[in-house]
């Protein structure tokens, strides 16, 4: 790992352990993410019913770009809730309001909640009561547009949410967007009318996907394409402040990446240091950010990439996600990975999870004394292999003092008893995702996974054998990371 700076102070967390309901229950919530983003959903276009709309927004105003500068960098400051998904400032429409949305690097729309879009003429649902058969109000009742430069394209959408288990539905138009310093008049936006369930974590009001054109609902180029940047990279931090709901990140570039730092300081002026590394892009790179992972190891034990046990892998597919906060992997993987853990046991009434003995400093979860650090390795190829550090890998947590969980999983009935130890204990970021397969997984997203023709780049259907990784932050909070459209392939340093 080449970062320009490590677990420094300035972004050390601090504060206790998370509680364990309360970590059980986030945990629960990305594994139910995960299912609903990446298994079979209807892509069938539905209108939702409205919903409560509440206006919360904020002016702003950018400088545009210029189609001159259309190459050049330009940097957005990125937020986060603890150590949960990353949030940056998007401005939207007539007059210029700010949203704060997540950035999905495996979500190719922008959309908002209409909770804080407000009240819209373009909404099906309104136009319904309206104009339809069985018609409430009359025209003049219909609401003023939140957004005069708001074009609607008279379609609806549906997809998946990028936090809790929802599916989003809404209505489709462009507008004005303007993010990191670029300015697009025509961007394709999507306005969520109807959720199946949740909302996304607070502060988030919707997505703003870095994906590719092929899975977009209205299949328009996503912004950091359309802007013409074609590149963007991610220079997180390594350990945001878990206790404050609202904190600095890291950056978000969009345009080739700064020049690497000349040495490892605090104060560098880029977050790197070395070269960039460069892995192409697997088959039908147009459809996700997906790359070969050669080999993974933990405390310098190999884990297999399968998990069939008859059939070794040589290749498995790695999709990077950045609205993940885990690394998701098949139940059998996971066993084997934990099975290298000393005292690593299931965590109880949390499907896919496991926990072991830690210590901790603050909130960042330690070795305990006389044994190795757990270190993650990831690697893409025979030469390059790269860490995630015991400090970035599990989430500490504090056991209930008389060691019962009563009532989680929502039943009154659901107990577990924990064995006390007497030290904090930590559940790792790496988890199994259960029933999720590639022949089962949502087409349009995962075409990588379930292509037949070839695997892309200098990879081919045969040496990609392996089970699907879904890459969270864990690990790209360990290298800085560029997604190059112009490739197209994935670089770390």
């Amino acid at each position: 790992m080449n970062r320009a700076s490590g677990l420094d102070s300035a972004s050390k967390p601090d504060g206790e352990p998370e509680p364990l309901r309360a970590l059980l229950a986030r945990l629960q919530e990305e594994r139910s993410r995960v299912h609903l983003k990446y298994r079979s959903v209807s892509s069938a276009s539905r209108t939702g019913g409205t919903t409560s709309r509440r206006r919360r927004s904020s002016k702003a105003s950018e400088t545009p770009i210029t189609a001159a500068a259309a190459n050049s960098t330009t940097s957005v400051t990125l937020a986060t809730q603890g150590r949960s998904v990353l949030f940056a400032p998007t401005t939207v429409g007539t007059p210029a309001t700010t949203f704060l949305l997540a950035v999905d690097t495996t979500a190719s729309d922008l959309w908002i909640l209409t909770d804080v879009w407000g009240d819209d003429p373009n909404d099906p649902a309104l136009l319904a009561e309206t104009y339809g058969p069985n018609a409430t109000r009359s025209p003049a009742d219909l609401p003023t547009p939140p957004s005069s430069s708001f074009r609607s394209t008279n379609h609806t959408f549906s997809s998946a949410a990028v936090n809790g288990a929802s599916i989003w539905q809404g209505f489709q138009g462009t507008d004005i967007v303007k993010f990191a310093g670029r300015r697009l008049d025509d961007a394709a936006i999507n306005i969520d009318t109807d959720s199946s369930v949740g909302a996304p974590a607070f502060p988030a009001v919707g997505v703003l996907g870095f994906g590719w054109q092929a899975p977009a609902n209205a299949r328009a180029a996503p912004f950091w394409q359309a802007t013409g940047a074609n590149i963007f990279s991610l220079h997180l931090l390594t350990a945001p402040n878990v206790t404050k709901p609202y904190t600095n990140a890291g950056t978000l570039y969009l345009g080739p990446p700064p020049e690497p730092a000349p040495e490892p300081s605090a104060n560098a002026s880029s977050p790197y240091t070395g070269p960039i590394d460069y892995f192409p892009l697997l088959a039908n790179h147009t459809s996700t950010w997906s790359i070969g992972l050669t080999a993974l190891t933990v405390s310098n034990a190999s884990v297999s990439l399968n998990s069939s046990s008859t059939r070794p892998a040589r290749k498995a597919i790695a999709l990077i996600d950045s609205a993940s906060n885990t690394l998701a992997v098949p139940d059998a993987v996971a066993s084997a990975f934990y099975s290298h853990v000393p005292q690593a046991e299931p965590v109880p009434l949390s499907p896919g999870f496991w926990w072991y003995p830690c210590n901790r400093t603050d909130a960042i979860p330690q070795p305990i004394e006389g044994r190795e650090p757990l270190n993650v390795t990831l690697s893409f190829d025979a030469s390059h292999h790269y860490v995630i550090p015991d400090g970035l890998f599990g989430f500490p947590t504090t056991v209930p003092a008389s060691g019962k969980l009563n009532g989680f999983d929502g039943g009154d009935s659901s107990s577990a008893t924990f064995e006390l130890a007497g030290l904090v204990k930590c559940i790792g970021a790496l988890y199994g995702y259960g029933n999720l397969t590639t022949g089962n997984v949502n087409s349009t997203t995962l075409a990588a996974a379930d292509s037949d023709d070839g695997r892309g780049g200098s990879s081919s259907s045969t040496d990609v054998d392996g089970d699907l990784f879904i890459i969270g932050l864990p690990f790209l909070r360990s290298v800085s990371t560029v997604f190059d459209g112009t490739k197209p392939a994935i670089g770390f340093a």
